[in-house]
């Protein structure tokens, strides 16, 4: 008798506990995704990993932004180079120093729409523009070793920029956590820059043992270009404070093709006396232009604190 009910209880369990299960788990298999699959909206806890891209309701889902920047400009060519050894009669700043530019204002505005339709990848537009300008000047004055030569002169430099820089990214915001956003982004940049040097020494003379050149203008510019375009990869997050404060940080990389175009024009009006002999020292302005190609690497990283707030 008990082996016979046994039997009947293993027959129905075998039987039933499958209906069991599938009216238990109907519910939950209609969020599961098979991998390889695309996801579809509600397959994943929408806490983590989710978009947080603009979501507009009833409208274009449209966004534009706009930042202030105050940057400052510093490059290479700023240092002046050492002219002579100077002796301690010598009067005036003889040191090399930088062209101090210092800092000066631009702007930053974007444009962007999200594709709901293409996993929430959205196209961004971003376009900079930045103008700085500096100058100084130095007396050197006195006698100069080892050749005893006199030296009464100015000089005086300016520089210019202006930088503009183009991106056409495709990017992806998501979530990592309730309070940290990411987002990665691909696509080109584009810059085009600018730079003007000009360089002036005045009332100069000078005499080397018998001879004395005076020099009464010397005037020198130089104008580069330089166009750039390759592509650009990069990374950035940002930690959710509250009250629209965040932390922001950013790492990018991209290699540009960047074509530099340069020339140099130069004036000299002045006299050289030698073995007395008094010649006419003069030149006609001459201007030499170079162009070539070459690749650049760019490296990009930024910390920040930002505020926002969605009206």
């Amino acid at each position: 008798m008990k082996a016979l009910t046994k039997t009947i209880f293993g027959i129905l369990g075998t039987t039933c506990i499958p209906f069991t299960v599938q009216a238990d788990t109907t519910e939950s298999t209609q969020n599961t995704y098979v991998r390889g699959e695309s996801i579809k909206a509600n397959q994943l806890p929408a806490g983590y990993n989710a978009s947080a891209s603009y979501d507009c309701a009833s409208g274009w889902d449209v966004f534009f932004t706009a930042d202030y920047i105050y940057w400052n400009w510093n490059q290479d060519s700023f240092k002046r180079a050492d002219l002579v050894l100077v002796s301690p009669t010598a009067s005036g700043n003889q040191t090399p120093e930088y062209l101090q530019a210092g800092y000066a204002s631009g702007f930053q505005v974007g444009l962007g729409f999200n594709m709901k339709g293409m996993d929430d990848w959205n196209f961004y537009g971003e376009y900079t523009w930045y103008k700085n300008s500096g100058s100084d000047s130095s007396v050197i004055a006195g006698t100069i070793a080892p050749l005893s030569t006199t030296v009464d002169a100015l000089l005086s430099r300016s520089a210019s920029i202006a930088y503009n820089n183009a991106d056409f990214l495709l990017q992806r915001n998501f979530y990592f956590g309730k309070k940290l956003t990411a987002n990665f982004y691909t696509g080109l940049r584009a810059l085009w820059i600018n730079n003007d040097y000009h360089t002036t020494f005045s009332g100069t003379g000078s005499t080397i043992l018998s001879s004395r050149f005076d020099v009464q203008s010397f005037n020198s510019d130089v104008d580069s270009s330089s166009w750039a375009l390759g592509p650009k990869f990069g990374f950035d997050a940002n930690w959710l404070l509250g009250y629209g404060i965040k932390f922001l940080s950013n790492v990018s990389a991209s290699v540009l093709y960047t074509r530099y175009t340069e020339s140099v024009d130069t004036t000299i009006v002045g006299s050289a006396t030698v073995i007395g002999t008094t010649l006419p020292l003069t030149s006609t302005p001459s201007a030499n232009e170079s162009n070539y190609g070459t690749l650049r690497p760019i490296v990009e990283m930024y910390l920040g604190l930002g505020w926002g707030s969605l009206s």
